[in-house]
């Protein structure tokens, strides 16, 4: 088992045993969460992706991991794009969007929430071992890492935030599965982009203004002060 204090390298693969008070759960506990290293972000914490498990062979193979679902973590709206890629390749969005104009994620960032509580998660993990795991099919994966979703390393948080986005999203039991409110969604997403942009472009250019304008009593002042010299 490594050190819950050591830095996992990409591949690095954890099992989590669900285990929860809450009824709610009770069917998913002693199901097994798999948590996959692929990479880090510039704050330092893992990228990784989560899947999701009923029974645990600790001698499994790379092929019986790669069969276990991948869990849905989070989505964003089609109109909330820049959040996530660069506008010269937003027709990519086409490949991964829904009807309900949802694209979904499947990655997350850990991060520490303090030494006893990282303790606590990471003393509860057993170590597979390092595996190259396949993605899931047409995954798409944001460009901008900073606003994928963070997750605290609080050992009774994370199964459960994990577990709702698996109802959520996997089993599509949340409400936003539904067409006529995704167009409101994403209308509201558009308009209020349009007002924050219109905003922004009338702002600065009241700045541009009061720059102008400040310029001008600088050069008068300059002036006034050569004829006082005279």
């Amino acid at each position: 088992m490594k050190e819950y204090n050591k830095k996992w390298k990409n591949g690095d693969t954890f099992a989590l045993r669900i285990n929860l008070l809450n009824d709610k759960y009770k069917e998913y506990n002693n199901k097994y969460l798999i948590i996959n290293k692929i990479g880090i972000n510039k704050e330092g914490n893992d990228i990784v992706r989560i899947k999701i498990t009923k029974t645990l062979n600790l001698n499994c193979s790379i092929d019986e991991l790669n069969k276990l679902e991948y869990i849905k973590v989070n989505f964003f709206w089609y109109e909330d794009w820049d959040y996530y890629i660069e506008r010269k390749n937003l027709y990519k969005l086409n490949n991964y969007v829904n009807k309900y104009n949802m694209i979904f994620l499947n990655v997350i960032e850990l991060a520490n929430y303090s030494k006893r509580k990282t303790k606590e998660f990471y003393d509860k993990l057993i170590y597979l071992g390092n595996y190259d795991l396949v993605p899931p099919k047409n995954e798409f994966y944001p460009e901008y890492l900073y606003h994928i979703r963070r997750e605290f390393l609080i050992l009774d948080r994370f199964q459960e935030n994990m577990i709702n986005s698996y109802e959520w999203f996997n089993k599509e039991k949340s409400d936003t599965f539904n067409e006529e409110f995704s167009k409101k969604q994403n209308a509201i997403v558009k308009g209020a982009k349009i007002l924050i942009n219109d905003y922004l472009d009338k702002y600065s250019k009241s700045e541009d203004k009061i720059c102008k304008v400040e310029g001008k009593i600088k050069d008068s002042l300059t002036y006034v002060g050569e004829v006082d010299k005279k």
